[in-house]
């Protein structure tokens, strides 16, 4: 019972799934909650739900952009949505990979197994990552080329 309770807590706030992806992929630091995480996770649940639809962040480095939006977020999105693209734009080809790693360490862990049992992957290339219901996870860099993610087939 008090699994499935946490599952539902993770499907349903955000913020307690950002600390449970942080303490996921950074095994060895501590997770301090603070206001900025909680208005970063206000925001981004704004535009999930399109109340908003730019969002520019702001912070200093080290205070969670990357693992909130670029990690937490996007496994998030793809949990309550397995058929949404999401493009991921790193400054670097490094941190494009390292942060794709992370997202499959947060998909990849039996918590998330269990909050979001639909959002399973159908392949992973190391930096794009589709979803068995056609949508996924992007990344490249600004670096890097763009390649048109999820080419459709002209088959129907």
């Amino acid at each position: 019972m008090k699994t499935v309770v946490f599952a539902a807590l993770l499907r349903i706030d955000f913020c307690s799934f950002l600390w449970k992806s942080f303490n996921t992929i950074a095994r060895d630091a501590t997770y301090v909650e603070s206001w900025h995480i909680e208005a970063l996770a206000y925001q981004l649940r704004c535009l999930q739900q399109g109340r908003i639809h730019r969002l520019i962040i702001n912070m200093p480095p080290r205070a969670l952009k990357s693992i909130c939006v670029s990690v937490a977020f996007v496994a998030w999105l793809l949990g309550h949505d397995p058929r949404r693209r999401v493009i991921v734009v790193s400054y670097s080809g490094e941190l494009a990979l390292e942060l794709h790693r992370q997202f499959r360490m947060v998909i990849d862990s039996d918590w998330y197994r269990a909050a979001f049992p639909a959002m399973r992957l159908a392949r992973d290339s190391g930096l794009e990552a589709v979803t068995t219901q056609g949508g996924g996870r992007y990344a490249t860099s600004v670096e890097g080329t763009f390649d048109r993610p999820w080419r459709q087939s002209h088959h129907h």
